[in-house]
């Protein structure tokens, strides 16, 4: 595939307007040849092409119009179908390219290659971010990739696409050197997060390579692979200690991408971690797994059985399976398709496989590539536990009326940048904050579910207590509770390690087990005269807390349990009668 590269001295004409340009436009295919498809003249040029042949060639092009931040046109590019070019980006402030001049269409920066004529506008980077470039190498970015960060910010990378060929990773160097780069930001050897500007480079595979094996060999094969992607099949009786041979294999050889065939094993009734029924398990966590198909004698998959698995791509599942637990496919973000058996009493598919139902899709099991604005069909009466876990591309949730159970509080958890529930008026069981970004109870004294929640946050009066491990991981910076919270539960607010000050009401009677444990930015904490217990461990790893504005006497102060682990609370300074906010 030949490559445009654009080469525009663009700073000036984006940020103050230029009324004329000088494009350059050069092609060079792998001999040598020059292929110029532009003009060296100032102003219009579209109608100026010549090839080497002299031959015309508009009929086989199109046409890219680039608009600068001020609706003025910079350029146009006459590009032909499956050429690759590279969008300019070392302008001051540009965070890409997009349809829409307010951003909201489809965006585009690094390289592109487009299938129809097009205009495109300046996008700003976001104030206090870090840009995001995409070197596609003739590929095609999924929309779902975001082009900007702020800082404790984080994004899952989707998978991107390309005819006849096989993603193999997204990489930080041109030379595909080092480990594959799953998630954004990157980190460094002590895994700090690494804010700044950063240039990803897709890496393509043009086929597989297959392999038969047996259970016994499958792990000194798959250990010897060099580069690449191989489908590996699997035959002959398999037991636990087989299987976890072939996933440390994989995880130990992190240079080959692994398609496994599993369905002509026998023996493996189960895979992931089975609660009251785990002798022996196996949590098949893979980063370098991309599909998985079941043997027939597979009957569970079991808890967290693919977590992690960040190129698990497609999973076919036999008839016989009867139970898929809790996360058994977190973070399984490029997961896209489910293939289930039609025989299969159990579990079906929506029509484009990429969501997991139940039987007679009345429940949402999973949906672990779920992006953008999502609606809830119909039909669906229970969204079950962890169903959205990790969808950081997910923006909206729209739930209709036929909704009666959300399974648990963790449903949406890690979906960072879920910002709006749209809950139907005629849902008798859930409801919204005014501005969509919480989902309640029907009655709004019950939190469901706060992703988005970050920086200073304020929990609503309506709300009576908090539940267990609610915002757990959250990137909050102040909390103030509302005047009606009687119980906050056991590591509600657990590793919010950005968490500084906390504000309790007077209602707050119970302080559960482990509640701001690792919270190690926490430095001061308000504490309502209504508190009556403070759990064990509640705490925990509060390094930093030198405060707590207590609004009780000293008697009062004195007359609460406080269990063991609270060091750090009992340690600080403690100002009694307080009366401040």
């Amino acid at each position: 595939m030949k490559k445009i590269l654009v080469l525009l001295t663009m700073t000036l004409v984006l940020l103050f307007g230029c009324d004329q340009i000088t494009d350059d436009v050069n092609t060079n295919n792998n001999n040598g040849e020059n292929n110029n498809t532009g003009n060296q003249n100032q102003g219009n040029n579209e109608d100026n092409k010549d090839n080497q042949n002299g031959e015309n060639e508009k009929t086989d092009v199109f046409t890219i119009k680039l608009i600068g931040f001020y609706g003025e046109e910079v350029c146009k590019l006459e590009v032909k179908p499956g050429e690759e070019i590279s969008l300019p980006e070392n302008v001051a402030n540009i965070l890409c390219w997009n349809t829409k001049a307010n951003g909201s269409g489809e965006s585009y920066n690094g390289t592109a290659v487009f299938n129809q004529s097009m205009t495109l506008y300046a996008i700003l980077l976001p104030e206090n971010s870090f840009k995001i470039t995409y070197e596609l190498n003739g590929g095609i970015n999924n929309p779902a990739n975001l082009y900007s960060l702020k800082e404790n910010e984080y994004s899952y990378l989707k998978n991107p696409t390309k005819d006849g060929y096989i993603f193999g990773g997204w990489y930080s160097t041109s030379g595909f050197n080092g480990e594959r780069i799953y998630y954004l930001p990157l980190r460094d050897e002590d895994w700090n997060d690494i804010y700044e500007n950063t240039k990803l480079y897709a890496k393509w595979y043009k086929e597989a390579t297959p392999l038969e094996v047996t259970a016994n060999t499958a792990a000194d094969i798959i250990s010897e692979l060099s580069d690449g992607v191989y489908t590996v099949k699997v035959t002959g009786a398999i037991d636990f200690a087989a299987i976890e041979s072939i996933k440390t294999a994989m995880e130990n050889n992190q240079n080959v991408l692994i398609d496994l065939d599993l369905s002509e094993t026998t023996g493996l009734t189960s895979i992931g971690y089975i609660p009251d029924d785990a002798d022996e398990y196996v949590q098949f966590s893979c980063s370098n797994l991309t599909s998985i198909i079941f043997p027939d004698c597979l009957t569970t998959i079991g808890d967290n059985a693919f977590y992690n698995c960040f190129s698990l791509t497609n999973v076919k599942i036999s008839a016989n399976v009867t139970t898929i637990s809790y996360c058994a496919f977190g973070y399984c973000n490029n997961l896209t398709k489910f293939d289930v058996s039609e025989n299969n009493k159990n579990y079906s598919t929506s029509d484009d496989g990429k969501i997991l139902y139940n039987k007679d899709r009345t429940t949402l099991i999973v949906y672990p590539g779920a992006t953008g604005d999502f609606v809830i069909p119909n039909d669906v009466t229970t969204i079950e536990a962890v169903a959205f876990y990790g969808c950081l591309s997910l923006t909206s949730i729209t739930i209709p009326d036929s909704v009666t159970l959300i399974n648990s509080q963790v449903v949406f958890r890690a979906c960072d940048n879920l910002t709006k529930f749209v809950v139907s008026e005629n849902n008798e069981n859930y409801s919204t904050s005014d501005d969509g970004k919480i989902l309640f109870n029907k009655d709004k004294t019950k939190l469901i579910a706060y992703p988005s929640a970050k920086g200073n946050i304020r929990i609503p009066d309506s709300v009576t207590s908090i539940d267990a491990n609610f915002f757990y991981g959250q990137n909050l910076t102040g909390v103030t509770i509302g005047k009606n919270v009687t119980i906050i539960d056991d590591h509600a607010f657990i590793w919010c390690n950005n968490l500084e000050t906390v504000v309790l009401s007077d209602s707050v009677t119970h302080i559960g087990n482990g509640t701001f444990d690792g919270c190690d930015n926490l430095t001061s904490i308000t504490i309502g005269k209504g508190v009556t217990t403070i759990e064990k461990h509640a705490f925990e790893s509060c390094d930093n807390l030198e405060t707590v504005n207590y609004r009780g006497t000293q008697e009062q102060w004195e007359q609460i349990s406080i269990d063991s682990g609270n060091g750090n609370l009992t340690n600080a300074t403690i100002n009694y009668n307080y009366t401040g906010n």
